[in-house]
């Protein structure tokens, strides 16, 4: 597993947020120091989500991972593509949060060896 595949997998074990994914990576709180992040990360969730080891889930406020809905698999993409809904979001706003989905990443590891990337 890579150094990002690692950062990411342990955000989705958080419920984190697409922007403090971000901000923590960066080690910034400054949004344009975030958007070199932003391909990597995105296709990286893309890959994963299309695999089943993540879902995305859009929430209000700090508790989103665990009070919002899920977003269904085929929108995605479009949402990651989308740089707006990386940016930072204050609180009590609609954010989008990676949670675990229903393929385990670490299963999938233990069984193949291969990272799913």
């Amino acid at each position: 597993m890579s150094e990002d595949e690692y950062f990411l997998y342990v955000n989705v074990l958080e419920g984190a947020a697409l922007w403090s994914i971000l901000a923590d990576r960066s080690g910034s709180e400054d949004e344009t120091s975030w958007e070199g992040f932003i391909p990597v990360y995105s296709d990286l969730l893309i890959r994963w989500v299309q695999l089943g080891y993540v879902k995305l889930v859009a929430g209000e406020g700090w508790a989103a991972a665990e009070t919002g809905r899920d977003l269904p698999q085929g929108q995605a993409v479009g949402v990651l593509a989308d740089t707006s809904s990386w940016r930072y979001v204050p609180e009590g706003g609609t954010q989008i949060c990676v949670v675990p989905g229903e393929v385990r990443i670490t299963d999938h590891l233990a069984l193949s060896g291969d990272s799913g990337a």
